[in-house]
């Protein structure tokens, strides 16, 4: 039980110096989307298909392996010597999923290149990539391509799934039947491809993102017990905005063919099933935090699954030479000066002139702040191209020369912009000189800069934001931790003006039980043990040092909390200040010839 500490240390001067339950398996049923096989299959339905239902042209020869396919594949292309060299890109997300599998598992990946291959090199290239990468191209046609992901993609689906409707013809884009006939048409060829390599028997297949939602209705056509999965990166709209797709009954039913579908937060999962409620008429079962859709005598299951951040690779690349090196000429460059950074794609979305006008007004307010505070943003290069993005690129660059120009000097630019691919080294040393990062797109799926920002800082806390905002913050950041890890092997504390977690089981207080049981068992007796925290994490600690006095009969402990508090320590100091003078008291008893005190204490030998 906690009890108010009743002792100051210092007072002892009179006597011493001082951490849906799965379904049975069912047989699936083939769903056939109206629209999608009748107009592009038909032709195909009988004979080459049930070829292809019984046997794939390749076989597995791993019992455990899983088929990701992606609009992109986890590699870097580029020409040397009249040659392809290709690399894995270890910034990509399919690429980092691998970490998540046993060593056993082995990740076959399906998608397009980054670049454009001649025809007659495609063979060759593609023999190289599944060889040396495990890696199976499309190859679309330029035609296709565009069509598919310039047209359908970008400049529909995505606005359309960030709650922006073609309400006029120069803000939006109709919809255009050929294009979402392009986009089927590149969906049965992503199909086709994972048939190369597929085994029904013994492979999983993982979708990811729109570009490949009607992808599922053609593994599905093509072997009825398929093991399917589809996460999508981008939030789903409202049921409202969502019916305004000419073309939405065809993507559900074919997400739908699907054994398992993925949101990044319940708000996109709760769109996704009051659609399937209101436009297919099915109704979800929720059960014990399993929700299961009930479809053509299959379960499909709906889960929120959130997108996390590959924590080896952020702490390998930190501490290595080279971020160490850019950190080094970073902190010249802007030395004496506030760093806020900004990363984001060049996306009407993502709200970058939102953030310079918010900039400006920053240094309207406060002039004190001019020329001593620096925005740096880190522009990524746009994912698509048009005038929508002409027009965003435009804008920015508008505000950004306004602000310059209103308060910017000689040597000193209050926007500065870092234009094109940035490696992984040298934004994680932007993140680590950066006092702040700002993240303020109008609608988002995951964004994982602010986790990438706090394991690159070196500490984050709360310690100079306003007493009252931060509490709050905390108490909130609190709450939602221990929901979301409330199935994980951890523990969510709060200290004096943190917020941390820590692996179950792994505490001060266990760490320094086995410090004493390692002494005592080396015949090192102690003399007495002096133990000071500040905060609730250090209570733990206390618990065990006051229980080894009784197990290891150490002579006393001087259990020691900071400030006047409920806490399991039998003294206190009123604040830092006294815990330096006591510490000096310490030092200068040790050089003194060792007495015994009153208490029966000796310090000939302390830690």
């Amino acid at each position: 039980m906690l009890s108010r500490s009743s002792f100051n240390l210092l007072n002892l001067d009179d006597y011493s110096i001082y951490s849906c339950v799965t379904d049975r398996p069912r047989i699936p049923r083939i769903m056939t989307v109206p629209g999608i096989l009748s107009e592009f299959e038909e032709h195909n339905v009988s004979g080459k298909l049930e070829k292809e239902t019984e046997q794939s042209d390749v076989v597995s020869s791993v019992t455990d392996r899983r088929i990701i396919v992606s609009n992109q594949l986890p590699v870097k292309a580029y020409r040397e010597s009249n040659k392809w060299v290709f690399e894995y890109d270890s910034d990509s997300l399919v690429l980092q999923l691998k970490s998540g599998f046993g060593p056993d598992v082995e990740c076959v990946y399906v998608g397009s290149l980054p670049v454009d291959i001649d025809p007659v090199e495609q063979e060759e290239v593609g023999q190289i990539l599944l060889d040396k990468f495990k890696c199976v191209p499309t190859f679309l046609s330029v035609d296709i391509q565009n069509k598919y992901y310039h047209g359908f993609c970008k400049h529909y689906l995505w606005p359309l799934f960030h709650y922006m409707l073609p309400v006029t013809r120069t803000h939006g884009v109709r919809f255009d039947r050929v294009a979402w006939q392009a986009y089927v048409s590149a969906n049965k060829i992503f199909a086709d491809k994972v048939m190369e390599v597929f085994n029904p028997d013994e492979d999983y297949v993982w979708i990811h993102d729109y570009h490949l939602m009607v992808m599922p209705t053609f593994l599905r056509k093509r072997f009825h017990r398929v093991r399917v999965g589809f996460f999508l990166h981008s939030p789903f709209p409202s049921s409202e905005i969502y019916r305004t797709l000419p073309v939405r009954d065809e993507i559900l039913r074919a997400l739908l063919n699907c054994d398992l579908i993925g949101f990044h937060t319940f708000d996109y999962a709760r769109h996704f099933l009051s659609s399937c409620s209101r436009m297919l008429g099915l109704d979800y079962k929720s059960k014990r935090g399993y929700i299961g859709l009930e479809y053509y005598g299959r379960t499909v299951s709906i889960k929120i699954l959130p997108v996390g951040i590959h924590m080896g690779q952020i702490e390998s690349v930190k501490s290595s030479n080279r971020t160490a090196k850019k950190v080094e000429e970073l902190r010249k460059v802007y030395g004496g000066k506030v760093v806020i950074l900004g990363v984001d794609d060049m996306d009407m979305f993502k709200g970058i002139s939102l953030k310079f006008l918010a900039m400006g007004q920053l240094l309207e307010e406060y002039p004190a702040l001019r020329g001593r505070v620096v925005l740096v943003q880190i522009l990524n290069p746009a994912r698509s191209r048009g005038h929508d993005i002409q027009e965003v690129e435009n804008e920015t660059q508008k505000v950004a020369s306004e602000v310059n120009r209103r308060f910017g000097k000689d040597g000193y630019e209050p926007i500065v912009f870092v234009n094109g691919p940035v490696s992984t080294h040298d934004k994680i040393a932007y993140y680590a000189i950066s006092e702040c990062v700002v993240v303020n797109a109008v609608r988002d799926g995951m964004n994982l800069v602010p986790y990438k920002y706090t394991v690159s800082r070196e500490v984050w806390h709360h310690q100079e934001a306003d007493p009252d905002f931060g509490m709050w913050q905390a108490k909130e950041l609190l709450d939602h931790l221990e929901s979301v890890l409330a199935n994980e092997p951890v523990v969510v504390k709060r200290g004096q003006q943190i917020v941390e977690v820590n692996p179950q089981g792994v505490s001060k207080g266990v760490v320094v039980e086995s410090l004493i049981a390692s002494m005592h068992s080396k015949g090192r007796p102690l003399d007495f043990v002096l133990c000071i925290g500040d905060d609730r994490s250090d209570e733990d600690m206390f618990e065990k040092i006051s229980s080894s006095v009784v197990n290891r009969g150490i002579a006393e402990v001087f259990a020691c909390t900071v400030g006047q508090k409920p806490s399991m320590a039998k003294y206190y100091l009123d604040d830092t200040v006294d815990v330096i003078k006591m510490l000096h008291g310490l030092e200068s008893a040790s050089t003194q010839v060792p007495k015994t005190s009153a208490m029966g204490v000796s310090f000939e030998t302390s830690f």
